[in-house]
C-alpha cells in the first residue's frame, strides 16, 4: 500500500532489529513534530528490570495511540497486533546483522562501564548482557532473521517505507526533506516529518511487497 504523498504522516511507529537506530530516529522525529517519543522498552521494564505484563504495556499505549500525532519505537508483538494499523507509517530500519551487532556490542559496554541509564532507568551490567540466556548481544544474534522475514510479512499492505542500508537512509531522507546522515552514522531525521515518494519511484524505499 502506498502512503498518500500529499498527506505528511503524523503518526509513526519505527521497527526494527537492535541497534538499528530506532530509538534517534524516533527522538528527532518527536522533536520536528513537537511530540514525545515513546520508547516500547521503557513502557515494558520496570526497575529492576521487572517486566510489565504485555497487557499492561498494551494499555499504556492506548491514550498514546489515541493522539493526533505520535512517534513509538519497538517491536513488541502484542502491541502491534493492536495499535500497529493506526500508524500513517510504520519506517522499518532493516540494517544488516553486522552492522546491528557491532553496534549492539558497542552500546552494551558504554552503557555497562559508564552505568548510563536505559530501559525506564535501568542499567546494563556485564554479567547480564554477555553471561545470561536473556543476553541483548545473543538476543541481536538470533532474532534478526526470525524478525526480518516477521516484518515482510507483517508490512504486507500497510503504508511504510523499509530501509536497508546508509546509502539507502540517505537517499529517503533527501526524498522527504531531511537532512541526510553522515556517512557510517546512525539512522537519525533533522527536519520535517517524512511524506514518502510513490512506491513506483525508484529513488523511494516504500514497498508493500514481500521481499
Amino acid at each position: 500500500m502506498t502512503p498518500d504523498p500529499t498527506s505528511p504522516p503524523r503518526r509513526l511507529w519505527i521497527v526494527g532489529p537492535s541497534g538499528s537506530g530506532k530509538s534517534t530516529l524516533a527522538r528527532r522525529l518527536a522533536e520536528r513534530l513537537g511530540v514525545e517519543a515513546t520508547s516500547l522498552d521503557d513502557l515494558h521494564w520496570e526497575p529492576g528490570w521487572v517486566e510489565r505484563p504485555l497487557p499492561d504495556l498494551v494499555e499504556r499505549l492506548r491514550p498514546i495511540t489515541a493522539r493526533a500525532s505520535w512517534v513509538i519505537e519497538g517491536n513488541y508483538d502484542g502491541t502491534h497486533a493492536s495499535y500497529l494499523h493506526l500508524a500513517d507509517l510504520v519506517v522499518w530500519l532493516d540494517v544488516p546483522i553486522s552492522t546491528t551487532v557491532s553496534r549492539v556490542l558497542v552500546r552494551t559496554l558504554r552503557r555497562a562501564l559508564r552505568g548510563t541509564p536505559c530501559c525506564n532507568g535501568n542499567r546494563e551490567s556485564l554479567g547480564r548482557a554477555f553471561l545470561r540466556r536473556d543476553s541483548i548481544v545473543l538476543w541481536a544474534i538470533t532474532s534478526h532473521r526470525r524478525n526480518r522475514r516477521r516484518y515482510a510479512k507483517r508490512l504486507r499492505g500497510r503504508p511504510h517505507v523499509r530501509l536497508r542500508t546508509e546509502a539507502e537512509l540517505r537517499r529517503w531522507s533527501r526524498s522527504v526533506g531531511l537532512a541526510a546522515p553522515d556517512a557510517g552514522a546512525r539512522p537519525s531525521a533533522t527536519a520535517a516529518a517524512p511524506g514518502p515518494r510513490p512506491a513506483d519511484d525508484p529513488r523511494s524505499a516504500v514497498t508493500s511487497r514481500r521481499s
